[in-house]
């Protein structure tokens, strides 16, 4: 069970009129082949039965099925609804679109008026990250119909060890779904008007397989998380697993295969010697070896007839966007940009990660360059090559400093380009909560820019965690608001932040803050959420920056009388020894408070986490402070 409730949209254009409709004599609700779902919400408002009738894409709820003058706008997913005092008609541009229109209906009630909407982007996808702790199945069926509420249409499945692979490939860890688990799944997919897209890695990201000893000798080097490109076995193993993958999900048209992050690239003899080979050839070498790597893996995917797609990221981080022309020219690129959540921004990604770039003149003004990460590293523009120069000015500094350089870049390739935004796991490895303020931003100016350069849509990811051997990232949960946020805004790009908070029932205010740094911030955060019934989640979070901050107080304080007075306080000091006694007794007291946070924590996470899964995160995001407060409690 989810913690929102997720909305459904406001129409972009609705007109009420005087009435309500009351079913004249005879009445039916005349509903076709394949929209079964959106007539039984019909009927169900109506209590009218349900009949089949017609083909096109239109219920009418009338003493017979003879359509009106009613017709959905030629946009994506567009719907229009009349309601009358003896007739109700609804008509859209797939059947899709029909649910929504239905589910629209039930939301708005029999008043007389009209309605007309349509989406923004045709794409409107969320991200389900498996390679972390194991959500709970049932979990991710209802995420699926909260989902389809807000008008997401697509899920991007990260599956790597939990999808059920065969015997054969033992790929499939011991929490991995089931066969069955995965039907219903995707069953419930199908029934709600979501497409699912696996994604199946290709080259980097690949620490679940190469773990198996069968598989090690393809891996590029020692750290064991990237498939060597050279070695014919890591296009066997893939293919294998795409093969097996595309069978189980026959109704995808897209499946996504990875290519990012391959940190090792390059770095094994055959590699480096073919890098080497194609870097006099007028191409990056490293850049050409990724580009025919994955050109490979795209057309197993295309010659099982289905779309590919693959991320962006080492056509900058190589700085050679011209290799995209050796992929297939049927691959949709994904830029991915999680951290930039303004419209105008500085720096650029240009090099390998973390290199960023920006003009000099900005170095001394860091407000300049908003969402810059972490453990981004700056250069100057200046100091490129000068055709470098013209590629950043070209897609970024020409533009006004606009924020998602590469996602203009791809376009001017003309590939078809799906965006990635963020709602959780961009805001550092093993944090608690997301950065909520910045997550909204980002999707916003996902939405608006992806429209605005006439991109297929955006995926908003939710990583579980940043690679299989590190912490797992904020909890699944956490990513419910910016996957409802993603929903509405996708649908209406134009969606006002005071729109978008009222929509969500206030919701993005509240948590705005806990990303302050003040704890009166958390306080007010923990007794607004208190009297919500969907606060419990959030109550916690407020309550572990709380205790975050007073462990670091208590620590510093505790690391000052082990350092600075030795292992025992002097004894002509009594004011010492009751400082080193308070110290210890906050020090424990603290102990005990994370213990009971741990606890409740783990039990709360149970909605979204199977029980196993749910303690560990629980542990993991206590163990550092409760560490440290053990270690200076034992050398006090």
């Amino acid at each position: 069970m989810t913690l929102l409730r997720f909305p459904v949209p406001s129409p972009r254009a609705s007109y009420p009129e005087a009435g309500a409709f009351e079913p004249p004599p005879g009445a039916a609700v005349h509903c076709p082949l394949g929209a079964e779902r959106a007539g039984r919400v019909v009927a169900q408002l109506t209590g009218l039965p349900l009949r089949q009738a017609g083909q096109e894409p239109r219920i009418v709820v009338a003493a017979g099925p003879e359509p009106g003058r009613l017709d959905a706008p030629d946009r994506p997913d567009g719907f229009a609804i009349r309601i009358a005092p003896d007739r109700i008609e609804l008509a859209a541009t797939d059947p899709r679109a029909l649910g929504y229109a239905a589910t629209l209906l039930a939301e708005r009630g029999l008043g007389c008026g009209r309605v007309v909407d349509f989406a923004d982007l045709a794409v409107r996808a969320v991200h389900l990250d498996l390679k972390g702790p194991m959500p709970a199945p049932g979990y991710l069926i209802g995420l699926l119909a909260d989902l389809s509420r807000c008008r997401v249409n697509a899920v991007l499945v990260e599956y790597e060890d939990k999808f059920p692979y065969s015997a054969r490939l033992g790929l499939a860890c011991p929490d991995a779904l089931s066969h069955a688990q995965l039907r219903d799944l995707l069953g419930a997919a199908r029934e709600h008007d979501v497409e699912v897209i696996p994604l199946v890695q290709c080259l980097g990201h690949n620490e679940h397989l190469l773990a198996r000893e069968r598989y090690q000798t393809l891996a590029e080097d020692d750290r064991h998380s990237d498939l060597c490109p050279s070695l014919p076995g890591s296009l066997e193993v893939v293919a294998a697993q795409v093969a097996e993958v595309i069978a189980a999900h026959p109704e995808s048209r897209l499946v996504h295969i990875g290519g990012d992050e391959p940190w090792s690239l390059g770095r094994c003899r055959r590699c480096r010697s073919a890098a080497e080979q194609y870097s006099t050839a007028g191409h990056d070498g490293k850049a050409r070896l990724w580009a025919d790597y994955v050109a490979r893996v795209a057309r197993l995917v295309i010659d099982a007839g289905r779309t590919p797609v693959v991320w962006d990221d080492v056509l900058h981080g190589q700085r050679d966007l011209s290799v995209v022309d050796l992929l297939p020219a049927e691959t949709v690129v994904m830029p991915w940009e999680y951290w930039e959540h303004t419209e105008r921004t500085g720096h650029v990604r240009w090099g390998t990660p973390p290199s960023m770039v920006a003009p000099a003149a900005l170095e001394a003004d860091p407000d300049a360059c908003p969402g810059f990460p972490g453990n981004g590293v700056l250069h100057d523009l200046e100091t490129l090559p000068e055709h470098e120069q013209q590629v950043l000015r070209a897609v970024k500094y020409d533009h006004g400093s606009r924020s998602l350089a590469w996602l203009r870049g791809l376009t001017a390739f003309g590939v078809p380009v799906l965006g990635a935004a963020a709602a959780r796991g961009a805001d550092g490895e093993d944090v608690s909560a997301p950065r909520w303020r910045r997550r909204i931003g980002n999707i916003t100016q996902w939405a608006r820019q992806a429209r605005a350069a006439g991109a297929l849509g955006v995926v908003t990811t939710a990583w579980s965690a940043y690679t299989a051997v590190t912490a797992p990232c904020e909890p699944l949960a956490t990513a419910e608001p910016g996957f409802a946020a993603s929903g509405l805004l996708y649908w209406n790009c134009d969606l006002s932040d005071s729109d978008l908070d009222a929509a969500l029932d206030g919701l993005p205010r509240l948590l705005g803050l806990l990303d302050g740094d003040e704890p009166h911030h958390w306080t007010a955060a923990e007794r607004a959420f208190q009297r919500r019934p969907d606060g419990a989640l959030w109550v916690l979070l407020a309550r572990y920056a709380s205790i975050e901050v007073r462990t670091t107080e208590a620590a510093r304080a505790a690391a000052f009388h082990v350092h600075a007075t030795g292992p025992k306080p002097d004894a002509h000091s009594p004011a010492l020894a009751w400082a080193r006694a308070e110290v210890a007794g906050r020090c424990s007291a603290l102990v005990a408070e994370w213990l009971a946070w741990r606890a409740e924590f783990a039990r709360e996470l149970r909605t979204c986490y199977v029980p196993a899964a749910a303690d560990h995160v629980a542990a993991v995001k206590s163990a550092e402070p409760l560490h440290r407060l053990r270690a200076l409690l034992e050398a006090l």
